[in-house]
């Protein structure tokens, strides 16, 4: 599936949801850590509209507001989802930086259909691969 060749198929669902992982469900309300991030990893978190606190020299903490959900992945792993719009993400439901430097990786890779290890919204178009 192309996910740039269907943009008229697309909502824009990787663009408007943050995922992080929890070992136990009664932190879902407590600021998710970055262990070591890049700085584009940081940046992507920015545009999601996220205020980072550096805790030490390489963890950060990530501030965001937003609807989360919880989703059991096994006995002692849980999925948590942050509803969050990036601020590149046009009224159209497309990336005001494609083909720009400022992409952040994590979003090129889908570009490219490169999802192996990324959590995939159920609305996108991708999710019809699977």
């Amino acid at each position: 599936m192309d996910c740039l060749g269907n943009l008229n198929r697309c909502q824009a669902a990787c663009c408007k949801v943050l995922v992080f992982f929890l070992r136990d469900p009664a932190n879902i309300n407590q600021h998710p850590i970055l262990y070591n991030p890049s700085q584009d990893l940081l940046n992507y978190y920015k545009l999601h509209n996220c205020k980072l606190e550096r805790i030490d020299h390489s963890n950060w903490k990530v501030i965001v507001e937003g609807e989360r959900q919880l989703f059991q992945m096994s006995k002692n792993l849980w999925r948590m989802l942050i509803t969050v719009n990036c601020q590149a993400l046009t009224q159209d439901n497309l990336c005001g930086l494609h083909g720009t430097e400022e992409k952040p990786r994590v979003c090129r890779r889908f570009d490219e259909n490169h999802t192996e290890g990324y959590f995939i919204p159920d609305k996108c178009i991708l999710k019809e691969e699977a």
